[in-house]
């Protein structure tokens, strides 16, 4: 088993934020889009805008914050990622919740010189090399051969 464990930092968790942010605006702006287009169509469709079309409008719009702050805090990075060779997947833990992604699924490993990064993850999941508790780095590079992509 290879293991990084621990609060990621410096560089690494510069990329995790700009990763976060990102992904937050993307969907803050399709939210905005969705929610500015249902008031041009309910508009158009009652030919007026009335007080309750308002007060429903101003409500929708008023869920948006805490939609993006509930985002912006699942987004947290992950205390321990295990690599699993033996059941062949990796073990991403936060908190006491566990996610599993099967080494076979991921394409690519992006190795930006203090962490590996794996895009095609759901989450965020970021493995910064000074964190390695348990293997060894040449052990992580040997199972994800011809995977690694140098940054």
């Amino acid at each position: 088993m290879i293991v990084f464990e621990g609060q990621i930092t410096g560089e690494c968790l510069k990329k995790f934020n700009k990763i976060r942010n990102t992904e937050l605006l993307v969907v803050s702006i399709s939210i905005l889009v969705a929610w500015f287009c249902t008031n041009i169509v309910a508009i158009s469709i009652l030919k007026t805008i009335d007080f309750s079309l308002t007060i429903v409008s101003l409500c929708t719009l008023g869920i948006l914050p805490l939609l993006a702050f509930k985002l912006y805090y699942r987004y947290k990075p992950f205390s321990k990622i295990a690599v699993d060779v033996i059941n062949n997947c990796i073990i991403l833990t936060k908190g006491k919740k566990q996610k599993f992604i099967k080494i076979d699924d991921i394409d690519e490993i992006h190795d930006m010189k203090m962490f590996y990064y794996i895009p095609q993850a759901e989450d965020i999941v970021l493995c910064q090399k000074s964190l390695l508790t348990e293997g060894t780095i040449e052990e992580f590079e040997k199972l994800f051969d011809g995977k690694i992509i140098k940054k």
